[in-house]
């Protein structure tokens, strides 16, 4: 082989500080032995190289950087035992995940002389090989594989052929080619085929593709080279078209400059000459695009055992998916490698547990990174369940049963909800008809569907529930023309929380409302500022869906000189004139009805049954007519508007026969003297 003597003697004049960081890796990695092809993880902590350090057999030996020192190479026995004694093992290539090895091997029962293979990580060790198969394998030579970050693009090489089909050398150097398989939509790999010039020349060897997938370097021996194999790089452009190679003049000597490999971090070179592994920095002209290293484990977020998932990465932008991954199922490991330039979305997804995304902005990178992500991914979603009244947005108690939809509608799962919320614990994957159920509800039914991508293991529900109700008809009139009354009229749910109010927008009929109300509940009624009226005054104002009719009649007497209102709920002591408590409702009604009509003069009277003598019954009528009037006066109604007379038994309503008509007699009553 001639040397370009002019680039040897240039050598002797390259600035000192490339000869000083040039430096081979101390023992125990270099030997008196060959150490050749070397591999580094992406996070540069793992070094995988070829070596016959074990009597002069070519053989796999692993390597750990910790604490700074590489830790003595062990062999990787399950790769290197899998043959006779006689095979050649070489050319590893980890991927950049670190989860599988590549090599070619002379194994037997190939398909050809050396054919390439590959190992899957479990945990610390190294699965036996597996052939790669007949697609890249021939009945001849591949060898020195490499795979992208992306795990998409497998480069290798086969050997130059001349037309009459001879092995082309150079000197006592075998030249090669480099050729190229991509994985197709079914995840196999498609029919390999060579990189074109610039980058095949006739006599090329060791391709290693970088993290950022389009800077390739390798060796050639080609014009302008300075010893024999020297190193080469090469970018390819967004059209795919790969660049003028240049020579990687601060690494290459004299010697053989092979096998590069450099981590994602981009600022050290690891290449083979005099059958020693050397480093050198990579000056920022040679260096690949800046990268990122994201690293991890994926695990069950119940059991937190390992899980095998599948990590996609997309343009963020275009939602186009640039690489589909999977981490080690035996610990859970996962790297990811991205190049800058972009923003990335990041999905971890596994059938039958949540998915789990996460982004990062490569857009403005200006320097290497790594990070550390664990990803946990659930087989069950956390069902929060929350039934509520339509009507008052309020919680409720019901029974929640979840049907998984198909296979004939199977019960998974049924709950009682605690102050109107539960929780159902339901597996990814599946879709499931929830049917909640309450008393005096109509039932509702809805669909959890949990068979599409789950991005959360918590879930929220509302289900909302409408009661079971009937029409009821509300009649305001005048008790003398029977006119319809446009008043306001309230109406109080006595079993829940609960108000409904009708007013002159709730019917196109003055003082006819139709509603529907609760078949379950009762409600007391109220009608609000009867401007010119007396107020509502009944001794049971409660109506209920179990009414026989289902309608309640209201008549209100004009305020006018001699108008009388009963007050129906105004109680005393027995054989007192002490005011009850429960009476404050209603005189509450009488301070109203005064303070909306200031100029109104009133009678309080009172009035008792027949039991007793007509002087003492006389007596206690006074005094509780004097109750009344000194109650309103303490809220402020003044005393000469207000006029309080006891009558005693002597105008009773109804005769005094029975028990109920003795119970109308005992009254008090409201009579206009003047407005």
């Amino acid at each position: 082989m001639r040397v370009n003597i002019y680039l040897s003697l240039c050598l002797a004049w390259l600035p000192a500080w490339l000869w000083a960081q040039k430096q081979p890796l101390p023992p125990p990695i270099n030997t008196a032995a060959i150490e050749y092809a070397p591999t580094v993880s992406a996070d540069g902590r793992t070094m995988i190289f070829e070596t016959n350090r074990n009597n002069g057999k070519w053989e796999l030996y692993v390597s750990y950087l910790r604490d700074g020192k590489w830790t003595t190479p062990e062999p990787i026995d399950s790769v290197n035992a899998y043959g006779s004694e006689t095979d050649l093992i070489g050319g590893p290539s980890i991927s950049y995940d670190g989860n599988t090895l590549y090599f070619f091997a002379s194994f037997k029962n190939g398909y050809g002389r050396e054919d390439i293979y590959y190992s899957q990580r479990i945990g610390n060790k190294w699965s036996k090989p597996k052939n790669i198969g007949p697609i890249i394998n021939t009945p001849a030579y591949e060898g020195f594989p490499c795979i992208s970050a992306d795990g998409k693009t497998l480069y290798f090489i086969r050997e130059s052929t001349n037309e009459d089909n001879k092995i082309i050398t150079r000197g006592d150097a075998i030249c090669y080619r480099i050729f190229v398989s991509e994985k197709g939509k079914d995840g196999e790999w498609q029919k390999p085929y060579p990189l074109p010039i610039p980058i095949n020349l006739g006599c090329e060897k060791a391709p290693r593709i970088m993290s950022d997938n389009v800077t390739l370097i390798f060796s050639s021996i080609r014009e302008g080279g300075i010893g024999e194999f020297d190193l080469y790089l090469s970018r390819r452009n967004e059209e795919g078209d790969w660049s003028t190679p240049i020579l990687m003049d601060f690494a290459s000597t004299p010697e053989r400059d092979q096998f590069a490999s450099v981590s994602a971090s981009g600022d050290l070179l690891y290449f083979v000459t005099k059958d020693d592994i050397y480093t050198v920095p990579i000056p920022p002209k040679f260096r690949q695009n800046r990268n990122i290293t994201i690293q991890g484990y994926i695990r069950d977020g119940e059991t937190k055992q390992p899980l095998s998932a599948h990590v996609n990465v997309y343009n963020a932008e275009t939602t186009e998916r640039l690489m589909r991954l999977e981490n080690n199922p035996s610990d859970g490991r996962y790297t990811i490698v991205l190049s800058e330039g972009k923003r990335y979305t990041i999905e971890i997804e596994k059938p039958g547990y949540t998915v789990y995304f996460f982004e990062f902005d490569l857009r403005k990178l200006d320097k290497y990174q790594e990070f550390e992500r664990n990803i946990e991914l659930f087989p069950t979603a956390e069902v929060y369940i929350n039934t509520i009244d339509r009507l008052i947005f309020e919680p409720i108690d019901a029974q929640i049963i979840a049907l998984k939809q198909g296979g004939g509608g199977q019960q998974i799962a049924q709950q009682q909800t605690k102050n109107g919320r539960s929780s159902l614990k339901l597996p990814i994957g599946g879709t499931y008809q929830i049917k909640v159920q309450a008393d005096n509800y109509i039932d509702t039914t809805f669909v959890i569907d949990l068979n599409k991508k789950v991005q959360y293991n918590v879930v929220e529900k509302d289900a909302i529930l409408r009661p079971k109700t009937k029409e009821y008809e509300i009649v305001v009139k005048d008790l003398e023309t029977g006119e319809g009354l446009p008043f306001t009229v309230v109406l109080v749910n006595r079993n829940r929380n609960e108000v409904i109010t009708l007013d002159e927008n709730s019917s196109s009929t003055p003082g006819y409302y139709k509603l529907p109300i609760r078949e379950s509940d009762e409600y007391e009624l109220e009608v609000r500022n009867p401007v010119g009226y007396t107020f509502y005054s009944d001794k049971n104002p409660v109506i209920s869906a179990k009414d026989p009719n289902r309608k309640k009649v209201i008549e209100l007497a004009s305020l006018k000189v001699g108008t009388k209102l009963t007050l129906n709920n105004i109680y005393f002591e027995t054989g007192s004139a002490e005011l009850s408590d429960a009476s404050e409702n209603e005189l509450k009604k009488v301070i109203e009805l005064m303070q909306r009509n200031p100029t109104l003069k009133i009678e309080l009277a009172a009035h008792t049954d027949d039991r007793g003598s007509e002087a003492f019954n006389l007596q206690l009528s006074k005094a509780r007519a004097q109750s009344v009037f000194n109650y309103l006066k303490k809220f402020g109604i003044p005393e000469e508007r207000m006029v309080p007379k006891g009558y005693g038994k002597s105008q009773p309503v109804v005769p005094n026969d029975s028990d109920e008509n003795r119970a109308k007699n005992r009254r008090c009553e409201l009579i206009v003297i003047s407005i």
